[in-house]
């Protein structure tokens, strides 16, 4: 069936029930996404040191896998509030707002689930071609198109 309705605060808005299916696609994206992080910049990051013998391989990855987890605890938040306030107005997806669109929570969580789509597949293919490129640019990139 179609989207579920309910009123609230006097607007009619989609049950979440409806949009599951993109909770699901986009925790497999992230995935991904993450995958293609890791597979790049790490490479990027650690390819001349191990390639000049100054630590192993196996060190490599795991100053990599502790550096990038402590890095996105640390700093994450901050990277996604310069997201959500510089980059993107999140108050034109805000049907409550006098300049929001009524379908804008749609419109701004399929938007993100594409962004990490093609986020995603780039990263993968620029790894599988060995290409330095950077994820900040990509993403940020992306989500301008929004």
């Amino acid at each position: 069936g179609g989207p579920e309705w309910v009123v609230s605060n006097g607007y009619q808005v989609t049950t979440t029930d409806f949009y599951l299916w993109a909770v699901v696609l986009g925790g497999i994206l992230a995935f991904a996404m993450a995958w293609g992080i890791g597979a790049n910049d790490v490479a990027n990051a650690f390819a001349t040191s191990v390639g000049a013998g100054s630590i192993s391989l196996g060190w490599a990855c795991v100053i990599a896998a502790v550096m990038e987890f402590l890095g996105a605890l640390l700093l994450g938040s901050r990277v996604t509030d310069v997201v959500r306030k510089s980059i993107i107005d999140v108050a034109y997806f805000d049907p409550t707002a006098p300049e929001g669109a009524l379908n804008g929570p749609e419109v701004l969580m399929i938007g993100s689930v594409i962004i990490l789509l093609v986020s995603s597949c780039w990263l993968i293919v620029a790894t599988f071609l060995e290409l330095p490129v950077s994820t900040t640019h990509t993403t940020i990139g992306a989500y301008i198109g929004v």
